[in-house]
């Protein structure tokens, strides 16, 4: 390889050419810093992402509950112990009492 090096340096007078500058690769390091820069750049999307997945999951579950709260209350509002409110026409008008009493007391 160095001969034919030589034959060419000898050959081509005017000066190096890129025969005599040949292409390396880099070296061992740059390519590790790569690669780790690419993990950490990926690491570092992904803690984003799933912390933004999380804050909009818990945020779908609170209003769910709040929804789900409010739905509740308007119900007992809707059919508490109201005498005056409206009644099916198969719901007694007088709650039903068994002449044995209640059974869990």
């Amino acid at each position: 390889m160095n001969t034919l090096r030589a034959a060419l340096r000898a050959a081509n007078p005017g000066g190096p050419g890129p025969i005599d500058t040949p292409a390396q690769s880099p070296p061992r390091y740059t390519k590790a810093y790569g690669w780790g820069a690419l993990i950490v750049a990926g690491g570092g999307a992904y803690y984003f992402a799933k912390r933004e997945i999380d804050a909009d999951r818990r945020q779908k579950h609170i209003d769910m509950v709040e929804k789900q709260r409010k739905q509740h209350l308007m119900e007992q509002a809707e059919f508490g112990n109201n005498p005056d409110r409206p009644r099916s026409k198969y719901e007694a008008s007088v709650p039903y009492i068994s002449p044995k009493g209640d059974r869990f007391s």
